[in-house]
C-alpha cells in the first residue's frame, strides 16, 4: 500500500480487536434517570393546555412517567423519560 490517505479502512492486524465498554456509564445515567423518576412524588397528568415547570413529574398516556427538565418559551418543554428526551408542548390554552 502506499501509505496516503484513502477513503477505506485499513485492514487490521490479525488478533488485533477493539477495547470493550464496561457498561457502567450507561448504568449510571440509568440510576440517576431513576432517580428523577421517583414514583412517591405526586405526578400531574400531561396535557397540552396544562402548564409545566422544570422539576415537575408528569404522567404521559403513550410515554409514561416523566421528569421535566427545562421549559423554553412560549411552550415547549424538554421531558425526560425512561426511553430517552422527548420536546413536549404545554400551555396551549384557546383563547
Amino acid at each position: 500500500m502506499c501509505g496516503s490517505y484513502h477513503n477505506y479502512k485499513p485492514l487490521k492486524a490479525e488478533g488485533e480487536t477493539k477495547p470493550r465498554a464496561t457498561g457502567t456509564r450507561k448504568s449510571k445515567a440509568a440510576a440517576s434517570i431513576e432517580s428523577l423518576l421517583d414514583s412517591s412524588r405526586p405526578a400531574k397528568p400531561y396535557s397540552m393546555s396544562g402548564n409545566f415547570s422544570a422539576g415537575d413529574l408528569i404522567n404521559h398516556p403513550s410515554f409514561g412517567l416523566g421528569a421535566v427538565e427545562l421549559t423554553r418559551p412560549p411552550n415547549k418543554m424538554d421531558v425526560i423519560f425512561r426511553e430517552g428526551k422527548k420536546t413536549l408542548v404545554h400551555n396551549m390554552r384557546d383563547e
